[in-house]
């Protein structure tokens, strides 16, 4: 094993650029990957426990309990604002009129309650045909009427503000794929553009996880650009010199490359190997990000140990090619795989 890693260092020596271009091509092949990547799979992480254990036992019986909720994806719109009045129930019933004539949109409603609302029981309970000629009288009679006010207590409210507010509800077949997803983004535009007297919000599982993964790439970048700032600051107190930092900072870069374009070519966007990434996956390259800046300091540090004493260029960077460098990196190959 020595000779073959004395070997290797005097080939890294003896031909710099050929090494640094074998690790550009390596990059460039690895990066390619990235645009492989599958996106988290919900339910992945059950994979990791223990399938006899009672966590997953009692996930299962949820799902054969409620599996017939799973056909239906529930859009809540929130309306702040006097929506018991004619002028609010028109604009409610105009907006959800509108939404139900959309193609994208109507092709997904349910079969039976589909839309309901405020101003559907309300126009229901006169049985009237539009809410234009409605007073608010007669919205007030029909709201506190018995058999209807406890349902329309249930849709009405006040925020903690103080300000008004009702909801209206679209079920959407769950056709588990993108038409559905589209038709929630629809409905969450619709929503926020229509205008009059109230306004209105759309809450949906689509319109959440879009607003999820949107703060968590705003909250990241910064994260991210303040942790690396700080790496930087450390490794340069620690190294003191430029050239030193800037290796280390490339290495950084390199590592989070071929983690993250690894993952993509051996996931199921391309040669399948592993599995799609899960909450654990997500922390390799966190993982990879300390385990180089750490590996980037014993490097550095032999390599100037070594000049310190008087060693030639050459013969310190072979050394600790043979001594550092090459066991380092295969102490980080078996932490990824054991990962």
């Amino acid at each position: 094993m020595s000779d073959i890693l004395g070997k290797l260092s005097r080939l890294v020596t003896a031909r710099p650029w050929v090494t640094i271009g074998v690790l550009l091509i390596v990059t460039v092949i690895l990066a390619a990957g990235a645009d492989r990547r599958v996106p988290i799979v919900d339910g992945t992480d059950l994979a990791l426990l223990p399938q006899d254990g009672p966590i997953v036992e009692a996930i299962g019986e949820i799902n054969d309990h409620f599996e017939a909720s799973g056909d239906v994806r529930l859009v809540t719109l929130v309306f702040r604002g006097a929506a018991l009045t004619p002028e609010g129930l028109s604009q409610m019933s105009g907006l959800l009129g509108g939404i139900a004539a959309e193609p994208d949109i109507a092709m997904l409603l349910t079969p039976t309650d589909a839309i309901f609302s405020p101003a559907h029981l309300i126009q229901a309970a006169l049985g009237a045909e539009n809410l234009d000629a409605v007073s608010q009288a007669e919205i007030d009679a029909v709201s506190a009427a018995p058999e209807i006010a406890p349902v329309m207590g249930a849709l009405t409210g006040t925020d903690v503000d103080g300000t008004a507010v009702a909801i209206a509800t679209v079920r959407l077949r769950n056709t588990q794929d993108e038409r559905v997803a589209d038709a929630e983004r629809r409905i969450a535009e619709m929503a926020t553009s229509d205008e009059g007297p109230l306004q209105v919000s759309s809450v949906s599982p689509i319109v959440v996880e879009d607003e999820y993964k949107q703060a968590t790439e705003d909250g990241m970048a910064p994260l991210i650009g303040v942790a690396l700032l700080l790496i930087a600051v450390l490794i340069l107190l620690f190294l003191r010199t430029l050239s030193d930092l800037m290796l280390a900072l490339v290495g950084l870069l390199l590592s989070i490359i071929w983690v993250v374009g690894l993952e993509g070519w051996l996931g199921p966007g391309a040669l399948g190997v592993i599995g799609p990434p899960n909450a654990l996956t997500a922390l390799v390259p966190i993982i990879i990000i300390g385990l180089t800046v750490d590996y980037a300091i014993q490097v550095v540090s032999n390599y100037r140990e070594q000049r310190a004493t008087g060693v030639p260029v050459i013969e310190a960077v072979r050394s600790g090619m043979r001594h550092v460098v090459i066991p380092l990196m295969l102490a980080a190959v078996t932490t990824m795989v054991s990962l």
